[in-house]
């Protein structure tokens, strides 16, 4: 989880692509669950080129100040997602 937070989804998709059928079928699904989520650096790396070649400085400047809450709060969604995954897929 944390390659993916640092990296992207590609990477450790192509890291566990020669381990997951060994996984469990409720492994399978929590892990594929975190992965297609959006919570890494460039994510919101993107958000925010995006917003300064759209908005003004100030408003810029002000989404790029909460840089680290998109991502917390991208990382708690997704370990969210992935735990009611895990309760319905047996």
């Amino acid at each position: 989880m944390a390659k993916k937070i640092v990296t992207n989804e590609f990477v450790v998709m192509g890291e566990i692509s020669k381990d997951i059928a060994s996984y469990t079928p409720h492994h399978r699904a929590v892990i594929t669950t975190f992965l297609i989520s959006f919570a890494n650096f460039s994510t919101i790396g993107m958000i925010i080129g995006t917003l300064k070649g759209i908005v003004d400085k100030k408003t810029s400047d002000f989404v790029s100040k909460y840089v680290p809450m998109m991502l917390l709060s991208g990382i708690l969604v997704s370990l969210l997602t992935a735990a009611f995954v895990g309760l319905f897929a047996w």
